[in-house]
């Protein structure tokens, strides 16, 4: 368990973190905190040791023994406006600027995943809930931290690694979900800045996406067929945008699964 006076001694935010729920084992944080998200604060984390039913976006089971770092942080909106995507973005970003305090050189695909290298390190995902009109916001975290390379390469169909083993990271786990939510704190304040500032903000996030510049496919899950498009941008939402047959489309991330054409 986390030594949570260490992680609180670490935290700069005002609120994202403040209420800190912990457990050994849960199903997924975010089950957990989609159960309670109506009685929860604002910035309310909920961390769990190991997960034994954490699920992504499109269904997958992550998996997630003792050794990795989970979470979900629950954000309300009192916008009616769907951030969902533009969370995202700001939650991978954060995860990437709290990485870099172990000199860990970490990418993200345009489909949440982090990657060092063509190794998968972990992956970010939102979900939007609604209630009287307003939206709330879990945010969840999945990150291989000290997970055994023997296990990883048994249990993970792709190539994966985690960040303890993958470089001399002495951060413990406190400091990395400390460094994690101020960083996210600080990001989600691009929300309310000019556009400007958000405009350069998602440039430069798209320019630094494993799949910026190269050929790119996509497909639904139940079909079999390939796609050739070309990666626009992000919009002012965080939403990705594409050409497909000379024409713009918005890309649902949710609902395609998308590679890279090797040459």
């Amino acid at each position: 368990m986390l030594d949570f006076n260490l992680l609180e001694g670490m935290l700069q935010t005002k609120e994202i973190g403040r209420i800190f729920l912990q457990f050994e084992s849960l199903q997924s944080t975010h089950k957990k905190a989609r159960s309670i998200i109506n009685q929860c604060p604002n910035g309310m984390v909920i961390f769990a040791e190991e997960q034994w039913n954490a699920q992504t976006k499109r269904g997958k089971i992550w998996y997630s023994p003792e050794g990795g770092i989970y979470f979900s942080v629950i954000i309300h909106s009192n916008s009616n406006e769907d951030f969902s995507e533009l969370l995202n973005l700001i939650l991978t970003q954060s995860m990437i600027d709290a990485s870099q305090s172990c000199n860990e050189e970490i990418q993200f695909s345009v489909s949440n995943a982090l990657w060092r290298g063509n190794q998968k390190l972990g992956c970010t995902m939102v979900d939007k809930i609604t209630k009287n009109q307003e939206f709330s916001y879990i945010l969840d975290v999945f990150l291989n931290y000290d997970i055994d390379p023997k296990e990883l390469s048994e249990n993970v169909k792709c190539p994966a690694t985690n960040i303890k083993t993958s470089v001399e990271c002495k951060l413990l786990k406190e400091q990395i979900v400390a460094n994690a939510l101020n960083c996210l704190e600080k990001n989600l304040e691009l929300i309310y800045l000019n556009k400007e500032m958000l405009a350069e903000f998602l440039s430069k996030l798209f320019e630094n996406s494993i799949e910026y510049g190269k050929e790119i496919q996509i497909k639904k899950p139940d079909n079999k067929r390939w796609v050739d498009v070309e990666l626009i941008d992000f919009n002012s939402l965080g939403r990705l945008r594409i050409k497909k047959q000379e024409q713009i489309e918005i890309l649902n991330i949710n609902k395609y699964e998308i590679r890279m054409i090797e040459k």
